[in-house]
């Protein structure tokens, strides 16, 4: 069976805690391998390329820290696809495994980093270029979009993680891109999906107190929202990985359907109506005279 692998890239060691630690969770409850690649941290002289070993290993995952040291928020970073580039070739990804590729929000997460966007952008690049899916994580749902339950909501409990469900996206006003594109600088990334998640925000504040001592955790508990909200989002366009989401819930790999019944109950209803509005104009065309 061939190897199905997540690579993650983010800007920063501790940002695989703080901004994705539930999803991480959930690909590997769904049987993928996943790697992290960090862009900024390599430094001899700073504890945080071992924090990050020792994160990657707590979470169980492949992690590899590249490029320079950590930067200031204002100094953006060179050559970044040239970095992931090397990182897939280094972690030892094979093309052919390589599902899909997930990163930072476009806005920057919730201190809009500058380096978070810049890395949504490269990332973003890279992925279609290379023809390979695509993600970002989020904690809130952007107002920019207007989020549409699909048709059969569901809700799978994986050993650690649990999916609410998924929703359509779409723009809701240009006016909210207008301003969105004003405050991160491009026009905002559409995606046809987003994917809910819940899981344990103390397993994150453990996680980080754990293996980020050098940061402060406690400080970065009180400031960041993401370290005590319950949920996360996937934003994402494969139809692929969307289609496995709904298998998995109908396939009753560790969940079910809340309203299996009711949608075949409205699917029903609504075959009904159609053949009685066929028959209807079938009656009014034979009443002509």
């Amino acid at each position: 069976m061939t190897e199905k692998t997540v690579l993650l890239i983010v800007a920063h060691p501790d940002d695989e805690v703080i901004w994705a630690l539930g999803w991480v969770s959930c690909f590997q409850d769904m049987g993928y391998t996943v790697c992290c690649l960090c862009l900024s941290g390599q430094d001899s002289l700073s504890p945080r390329e071992q924090e990050f070993a020792r994160a990657s290993e707590s979470m169980g995952i492949r992690g590899l820290v590249l490029g320079t040291p950590l930067l200031h928020a204002e100094t953006l970073h060179t050559d970044l696809v040239k970095k992931t580039e090397e990182g897939i070739r280094r972690l030892a990804i094979k093309k052919e495994s390589l599902r899909m590729v997930v990163t930072h929000s476009p806005y920057g997460d919730e201190h809009l980093h500058p380096h978070h966007m810049q890395i949504f952008r490269e990332v973003r690049k890279f992925t279609r270029k290379a023809a390979i899916p695509f993600a970002f994580v989020s904690q809130i749902l952007p107002p920019v979009y207007k989020f549409v339950p699909r048709s059969s909501p569901f809700l799978i409990r994986f050993q650690r993680t649990s999916i609410i469900g998924v929703l359509n996206c779409s723009f809701r006003y240009m006016y909210y891109a207008y301003y969105y594109s004003r405050k991160t600088r491009h026009f905002p990334f559409f995606s046809k999906y987003v994917a809910m998640l819940s899981y344990s925000s103390e397993e994150k504040r453990k996680t980080l107190r754990d293996c980020y001592p050098s940061i402060d955790p406690d400080m970065h508990i009180d400031g960041y929202h993401s370290l005590s909200s319950n949920l996360e989002y996937l934003f994402f366009d494969d139809d692929h990985f969307r289609r496995e989401l709904e298998r998995s819930d109908r396939q009753g790999i560790d969940g079910h359907s809340l309203f299996e019944e009711m949608t075949i109950f409205s699917r029903a209803v609504r075959k009904l109506i159609q053949r009685m509005g066929g028959l209807h104009a079938l009656h009014a065309q034979k009443e002509k005279p």
